[in-house]
């Protein structure tokens, strides 16, 4: 063989080295990729691949509304993971109890009937979608800005519960009850409650799901 066949081989030869190379680094999946499949918003995934994985992830986020959100997806149907998120969120709820109107029992009626639905105390779902109707109304009725805000955060928690048709629904219902739950407090001390009541309601939401919720429990 000539000098210069032998440097067409080699180079032939490279070529298919560097090129199954990069074809191995185009199928190098990372461990987010079936959270991606998931359409979180864009915030929560680039957070995420900061992460080294997912049990990390789940046990040092601080935004309640991101883990809330993700447990709803990936939910059962009632009496499977749906009940634990409903006690979750009604939980997250409640942390805007400062705020809820003087003497109007709708928002702590709305969480308690949502809670019965929750644990199988009695209560159905349409007892928890009525309950809920009542306490949205009482954010149209409440003159006070916190007040609104605090009587929309328990109905958010009930509103989990009857959107349950659709896992997606609910979640988006659930989540919304962290960000209620700091509404209503002077501008300037918006986003320092709002951080701080979130990562209160991630501490909640790990509660009743101490590790990540399983991708097998995805609603179809």
């Amino acid at each position: 063989m000539t000098n210069d066949g032998l440097r067409l081989r080699l180079r032939l030869r490279h070529g298919i080295v560097i090129a199954a190379q990069g074809e191995g680094k185009q199928m190098t999946k990372h461990w987010t990729d079936k959270y991606a499949q998931l359409n979180p918003c864009s915030d929560a995934m680039d957070w995420l691949k900061t992460q080294p994985n997912a049990r990390t992830a789940w046990a040092t986020c601080q935004r309640g509304d991101w883990m809330l959100w993700l447990a709803g997806v990936l939910a059962g149907p009632p009496g499977s993971d749906s009940r634990p998120l409903v006690l979750a969120a009604c939980d997250c709820a409640e942390l805007s109890k400062p705020y809820w109107p003087t003497g109007d029992d709708r928002p702590a009626n709305a969480l308690s009937v949502a809670r019965s639905w929750a644990r199988n105390e009695g209560a159905t779902l349409d007892d928890v979608r009525a309950a809920e109707e009542v306490a949205a109304a009482a954010v149209v009725e409440a003159l006070g800005l916190r007040a609104a805000w605090g009587v929309a955060a328990a109905a958010a928690a009930g509103a989990a519960v009857v959107a349950w048709a659709g896992a997606a629904r609910a979640a988006r219902s659930a989540a919304a009850a962290e960000e209620v739950a700091a509404a209503g407090l002077a501008e300037w001390a918006w986003e320092e409650a709002r951080e701080e009541t979130l990562a209160k309601c991630a501490d909640i939401v790990r509660r009743y799901y101490p590790r990540p919720p399983r991708m097998k429990a995805r609603s179809k």
